[in-house]
């Protein structure tokens, strides 16, 4: 995603607009991840919180406080939203066979620090937020991400090849609504009526889902394909790509079947090599788009504002 930000950056440089200047200070700083779970944090857990050089979570909640009119922005919901994020991680990453440095990772954090201890301490954070629907607003999240784990599961222990619709479920319980939480909490924080909140988390369930199909095009194209894709198999989470692509391919979707089962180096190479022949991005593509638009089109419920036009910068540096 590091190439996204740069793209953010220079879309909102032709729009007179600064990020830096949008969010100032409310943007939480690189010392506060290493303070929010306390002494007990290893230092994995550190080094997941600051994989990101854009840090989407805090940005998003200060542009959707500042956009609902908030003349400050709570610090707490966006200690919450980081929290989540590593709860977020720990679901998705110690699902499925072991094997690489993030997943072994986020394995070593689990064991040695438990989900539960993420999860109490985001809890106890948004209940001292000053907005009162934090706290309801996280155990939603929380549901959302052990939904998203089940329907992973199933699909992991079924075999079945993902639909397209299996992957626009999931992305809805992954990012799509790590990110709705981080806008809804924004809005909420600076008290917005609901109209207004409701806007910003369809807003954020859009952005969600589209940075969950362009997360695994990037691993795809990338170095750790083979790994990525692998991992993705085992554990059943639907890859958009994959799907919209096996939809068309009886060969691909039988591969991807194997692959989910047992997992293998060469099969999954053979995956990565048809799904980046074959044109099969097309349609996630096609996807990110629509979100982006769709996403551009909640903002228009919220009055004008230089915030309001930099989520609309965010939304289509997406589809650029």
């Amino acid at each position: 995603m590091q190439r996204w930000a740069s793209r953010v950056e220079r879309l909102l440089a032709r729009t007179g607009l600064e990020l830096s200047e949008l969010i100032g200070d409310d943007l939480i700083g690189e010392e506060v991840s290493g303070l929010l779970l306390g002494d007990t944090a290893p230092e994995e857990l550190v080094e997941l919180l600051r994989e990101e050089r854009l840090r989407i979570r805090p940005t998003l909640i200060s542009l959707s406080a500042r956009a609902a009119g908030a003349a400050s922005v709570d610090a707490e919901l966006q200690h919450t939203a980081e929290l989540l994020h590593v709860a977020l991680l720990m679901h998705d990453l110690a699902l499925g066979q072991p094997g690489g440095r993030r997943r072994r990772l986020v394995r070593r954090v689990v064991k040695r620090v438990g989900r539960s201890h993420v999860t109490v301490r985001a809890l106890e954070i948004a209940r001292h937020a000053r907005s009162p629907d934090a706290l309801s607003e996280v155990v939603d999240t929380l549901r959302a991400f052990s939904d998203g784990e089940q329907l992973a599961q199933k699909l992991a222990q079924s075999g079945a090849v993902p639909t397209v619709h299996d992957a626009e479920e999931h992305a809805e319980l992954h990012h799509g609504a790590l990110l709705a939480f981080c806008c809804r909490a924004g809005a909420l924080g600076a008290s917005a009526e609901v109209g207004a909140v409701a806007a910003l988390g369809r807003y954020g369930r859009h952005m969600g889902r589209m940075w969950t199909y362009l997360d695994d095009l990037g691993h795809l194209a990338g170095s750790d394909a083979v790994e990525h894709a692998m991992a993705r198999a085992s554990s059943g989470r639907p890859v958009h790509v994959v799907a919209a692509a096996a939809a068309s391919d009886p060969e691909l979707a039988e591969r991807w079947r194997a692959l989910t089962l047992s997992p293998d180096p060469q099969t999954a190479l053979w995956v990565v090599r048809r799904l980046s022949s074959g044109g099969a991005a097309g349609a996630t593509r096609e996807a990110v788009a629509k979100g982006s638009w769709m996403a551009r089109q909640a903002l228009r419920a919220l009055p004008e504002s230089r915030y309001r036009k930099a989520l609309d910068v965010l939304a289509a540096a997406m589809a650029w």
